[in-house]
């Protein structure tokens, strides 16, 4: 199992109170530095122009100037950025894609996210779709770039882009080999993954469900001949006995912030979505329903869970800690050189 962590870019992951920060690059490329040396093997870097843990009126870091300054700044950990198709065409994003990864020496993976948010596409002029509509516009950018990516010319035309005679010369082809991560949980996700991806990220998930979601993603492989690995994102709470995690994850719970919660409801309803409907409250507090894969604990507890989200064939986790700093260390020095020698 590998194992990623989340750049704050959001300045922090949970709506509780005291816990509102700025997104700041020095503290995004100091947690690069420090997942690096704890061999960390992902660093993951989300594009997004409206906050959606603290609210529309505040910050949120650029992806892509964040993504180019880790790739210079690291040698050896994995960036993988986000972006929402849409929001750039198809060869101005291949080639910014292209650029990071002669960076960082081909150490870059794009994630492709269809998006929910109504208001994060209108404020920046992009049609905002149906979910069938964002996924068939996500299927012709993915085909795009990696039609753009063999550094041949290349021509498409579909229903939401167009290339005449597009080309991103490149020497090494090796730097054209990007891989593609495809977020979502629904089955236009899973099949557009299974068509064209390398890698499904997902939420986390009860274990029930995860297991029927990577059952559904292997039914597809065969269909599409394509082996997909599963990333996941969690939360994690290790600390030195278990009673202590669970009285830090009661805390989290007790101190949620119930207007940053009632405002995102509010902003899913205006939009429509439909990935969180029915979340409670506890689930809400945190920006990917993280704490539904168990990871709070100590370290023996953690590692147990980690051999049993492996089993249900999870491949990589990326983390959300609550000092994202500190813990991250805390996790790579406990948690992963013994995960490795397992």
């Amino acid at each position: 199992m590998k194992v990623g962590i989340w750049a704050p870019v959001y300045g922090g992951w949970l709506r509780i109170k005291n816990h509102q920060y700025r997104p700041s690059f020095a503290v995004c490329n100091e947690i690069a530095s420090r997942a690096e040396t704890n061999c960390y093997d992902y660093i993951y870097v989300s594009e997004n122009y409206l906050n959606v843990v603290y609210g529309p009126s505040q910050e949120v870091a650029d992806a892509w100037a964040y993504a180019a300054a880790l790739a210079a700044n690291t040698s050896k950990i994995s960036i993988v950025v986000a972006t929402k198709p849409g929001f750039h065409s198809p060869l101005p994003l291949a080639r910014m894609a292209h650029g990071i990864n002669h960076i960082s020496n081909n150490r870059l993976s794009i994630n492709i996210v269809c998006g929910w948010w109504k208001k994060e596409f209108t404020q920046c002029g992009v049609k905002y779709l149906d979910h069938q509509g964002r996924y068939q516009r996500a299927t012709e950018f993915t085909q795009c770039l990696k039609q753009l990516w063999t550094g041949e010319n290349t021509s498409f035309s579909g229903k939401y882009f167009l290339l005449q005679d597009a080309l991103i010369a490149m020497e090494d082809l090796e730097e054209g080999r990007i891989p593609i991560w495809i977020s979502g949980q629904s089955t236009d996700a899973q099949r557009l993954v299974a068509q064209y991806g390398d890698v499904f990220f997902i939420d986390s998930m009860p274990d029930e469900k995860l297991e029927q979601t990577i059952q559904q993603i292997r039914d597809l492989e065969s269909k599409y001949r394509n082996k997909v690995k599963i990333a996941m994102s969690v939360f994690v709470i290790l600390d030195k006995t278990k009673e202590q995690a669970e009285r830090r994850y009661m805390k989290i719970l007790s101190g949620r912030q119930q207007d940053l919660i009632e405002n995102f409801k509010r902003i899913m309803a205006e939009s429509g979505a439909t990935m969180w409907k029915g979340l409670t409250d506890e689930q809400m507090v945190d920006s990917n329903c993280g704490f539904d894969a168990s990871l709070i604990g100590d370290r023996a507890t953690i590692l147990n869970r980690l051999k049993l989200l492996q089993g249900y064939g999870v491949d990589i986790l990326l983390c959300q800690f609550e000092n994202m700093l500190d813990d991250t260390e805390k996790f790579g020095k406990t948690v992963l050189p013994q995960l490795r020698a397992a």
